[in-house]
């Protein structure tokens, strides 16, 4: 492409034609004289003692403008264009009243026909001498006359047709590539720039005079300024809520939410007028929100690119300011008619510019994007890996997919089945748990050696996989279990406390039990004598020996003072119950208990009773 801009010749030249020095005064049509047109005569004498110009500009004028255009130069029959995009209709006579032709956006008839963005004549040769015209236009229109060779304005609306062409397309297939992106990732913004390209769009066939086309296709007369009016409008809040959404964050840092909604709220008017006001009166109120909400953005933009120097910001900053800027230079030029850089820096090559802009600035967000998205994998990667709980992702058959090393290190590593590790009855409990409700928490016991291991699941089902979490838990669930037998059983002994016999009698209140009290004799010298780590070894001896022979009958052998036990048995066989305690009293206690090289007597009562 370099090379064939730089080296091989243009098809489509680039010519212009000479401008022409026309006499032009504006007619305002007298009510009794509307539908008429005044004598030729009369036109071409009022004409002549206008002095002759280059341009005028119509300052949104829609009253008709008499122009007395002189013989033309430039051998046989040259063409002579009307090239204002504004203009609306346009008849023509020679001097000598002998009607030409006419044309408006509709149709055209005689010798006057519609090319580019305006009208142009088509004279016969045998037609010489003045022409004078009756034109009519909406708009800030800027009126001139150029008079071209025939091949010259053919070779000119070829090139018009291509620019029209290249334009509609090479924006076109940004807009539906940023549309089809974000539909296709669900990124609403990106809906919204998509919109905001085809607005860029029809500013810039606005600009180069072919917005009276959609995509090819002539837009009715009756719509034409009806679709101008909303597509500036649409543009203007398409640009303001692209700003909004797109450094939302931004502007919560740099402040003056104030102006963001003031410029927010404009587009309600702007809108409205778009709707309802006639075309004259619209661009007033579109220029003079254009120039606030520029002065907001503009200064806004300042204030982001000052407190976040985000690259993208740079960019997008660049191609909002490019299509702003032209469009401004365009109003400035319409509204006080400083028309310096209106051929170099007008909507058109700001479309493409800003354009190329918007495309570098997704780019860069692409990238961004892309390094965050890495930056935050590497941490969840680490994150996963370090983790001290296990992390699992199953299948819905309960197969390991993926694992952490802590997961296999509780578990082993491979790919192994749930039911391998926490049989079939783990399996089903996690399944049904999930099935009923998405999430779930369990506990799971595998038998071990010397304790059983206790694990914690957390799992949820999500993308026809199943993601948890696998803590051991085997710690806390001994502690616990210590908890709760020093809540229940004796410290010393390990047989219940008072607390415990209760908790067992209360299991039994609704039958007939028998309630044994046992008391040891004088057991209070041994502790005086010989200290209480004696005593406490024979209280541990002597409850070893009671529940050893309570071991086959239904009883609970607790203990409630320092001497003091009681046996609750679940029997209303009250005899059995007193050979059982008999036994105990002949068996435990006629022997003396020996503790290193000293033996103590220990005796002792039992008294029985049915509840």
């Amino acid at each position: 492409t370099l090379i064939a801009v730089a080296t091989w010749p243009q098809r489509f030249p680039e010519g212009t034609g000479t401008g022409v020095s026309f006499r032009a005064v504006p007619l305002a049509a007298d009510p009794g004289e509307a539908g008429r047109t005044p004598p030729i005569a009369q036109i071409v004498e009022r004409l002549a003692g206008v002095p002759p110009v280059g341009h005028f500009d119509s300052r949104l004028s829609e009253d008709d403008f008499w122009m007395l255009i002189p013989p033309l130069d430039g051998g046989e029959s040259p063409i002579v264009e009307f090239p204002s995009r504004h203009a609306l209709e346009m008849t023509c006579w020679m001097r000598d009243g002998r009607w030409i032709g006419r044309a408006d956006r509709a149709a055209a008839a005689g010798m006057l026909h519609r090319a580019k963005g305006g009208f142009y004549l088509d004279p016969a040769p045998e037609l010489t001498g003045a022409v004078v015209c009756r034109s009519r236009y909406s708009g800030p229109a800027r009126v001139s006359v150029l008079q071209w060779s025939r091949d010259d304005f053919e070779a000119s609306r070829h090139n018009f047709q291509r620019e029209a062409s290249l334009l509609d397309g090479g924006l076109l297939i940004l807009t539906v590539f940023v549309l089809l992106t974000a539909l296709i990732n669900r990124e609403w913004i990106y809906v919204i720039f998509a919109a905001w390209l085809m607005g860029n769009l029809r500013i810039a066939a606005l600009s180069a005079g072919f917005d009276t086309l959609w995509f090819g296709h002539e837009i009715p007369p009756d719509w034409m300024f009806f679709v101008r009016r909303v597509s500036m409008a649409s543009y203007c809040i398409l640009t303001i809520l692209l700003f909004s959404r797109l450094f939302a964050a931004d502007l919560k840092q740099v402040g003056w939410r104030g102006l963001l909604q003031a410029i927010q709220w404009s587009c309600l008017p702007l809108f409205a007028g778009a709707l309802i006001l006639p075309y004259r009166q619209f661009l007033p109120l579109f220029w003079i929100l254009s120039v606030f909400s520029v002065g907001t953005i503009v200064f806004l933009m300042a204030r982001i690119l000052m407190v976040t120097r985000s690259p993208v910001a740079v960019w997008y900053a660049i191609s909002i300011a490019i299509t702003i800027g032209a469009n401004f230079n365009e109003v400035i030029a319409a509204a006080l008619g400083v028309k310096a850089l209106i051929g170099i820096f007008n909507s058109v090559t700001a479309a493409l510019a800003s354009s190329l802009m918007a495309a570098l600035a997704i780019a860069e967000q692409l990238h961004q994007e892309r390094i965050e998205r890495r930056r935050v994998e590497a941490e969840l990667n680490t994150t996963y890996e370090a983790m001290p709980i296990g992390l699992f992702t199953l299948d819905g058959e309960g197969r390991v997919l993926r694992s952490n090393p802590a997961m296999v290190a509780m578990t082993g590593a491979g790919s192994w089945y749930w039911s391998e590790r926490f049989d079939d009855a783990g399996w089903r409990v996690l399944r049904d748990g999930l099935r009923r409700h998405g999430t779930f928490e369990t506990e799971l016991t595998v038998a071990g050696d010397p304790v059983n291991r206790h694990f914690l699941v957390k799992a949820t089902f999500m993308g026809g996989q199943i993601e948890g979490s696998l803590q051991d838990v085997t710690e806390r669930a001994v502690a616990i279990e210590q908890l709760r037998l020093m809540a229940d059983h004796d410290p010393l002994t390990g047989i219940l406390n008072r607390r415990g016999l209760e908790v067992a009698f209360n299991r039994l209140a609704d039958r007939t039990v028998a309630l044994a009290y046992l008391d040891l004799d004088r057991f209070k010298l041994i502790n005086d004598l010989y200290g209480h780590t004696a005593g406490d070894a024979i209280l541990i001896m002597l409850c070893r020996q009671v529940g050893e022979m309570l071991a086959t009958a239904k009883a609970h052998f607790g203990r409630i003072g320092g001497d003091e036990f009681v046996v609750v048995f679940d029997s209303s066989d009250i005899a059995a119950t007193e050979t059982l305690c008999r036994a105990i009293i002949e068996t435990v206690f006629v022997e003396p208990f020996q503790l290193e090289s000293k033996a103590f007597s220990v005796n002792a009562s039992i008294g029985l009773i049915e509840v």
